[in-house]
């Protein structure tokens, strides 16, 4: 099952630069894994650096980004013979994005991004009696649409 995720943050621009900050948790990704279940979760912070490049109109521009992720994986295992306590590990990745924005008329405006992260440390849950259960991804993609506030 993937993971859903809410974020919530503030970007600002320096020079030519924009430079934001989101803090994040995701929903919990439930896997089964006879004869019990693991749950994984995420909470943490991107972090990104966007270089506008191209105008798409008037009010509209692309951006070519630079993305960090701090956070903290959480997993469970549930229903297992000799059941750990919930464990929570260090994750964190970096990686490119491409990003649209534009304006909807202030002080609202909206934005689209893809990128990938490829994580600088991968981690590995292990289970007593069946060996590894659950190892993160080489690569994650981000994809979002998002609404843009300007406060100021």
């Amino acid at each position: 099952k993937p993971l859903g995720l809410g974020a919530a943050g503030f970007l600002a621009r320096l020079g030519g630069v924009e430079v934001g900050v989101l803090g994040f948790a995701s929903t919990q990704a439930r896997r089964e894994v006879p004869p019990g279940e693991l749950r994984v979760s995420f909470y943490g912070a991107f972090f990104r650096g966007c270089f506008p490049f191209a105008s798409l109109g008037s009010d509209a521009a692309l951006a070519a980004c630079a993305l960090g992720a701090l956070a903290a994986l959480r997993a469970e295992a549930l229903e297992f013979p000799s059941n750990a306590p919930p464990q929570t590990l260090p994750w964190y990745a970096a990686g490119p994005a491409l990003v649209a924005h534009g304006s909807m008329g202030l002080p609202w405006g909206w934005e689209a991004s893809l990128g990938a992260f490829a994580p600088l440390r991968r981690q590995t849950l292990l289970v007593e009696g069946l060996g590894e259960v659950f190892e993160t991804p080489p690569l994650a993609i981000w994809l979002s649409f998002s609404l843009r506030l300007a406060v100021f």
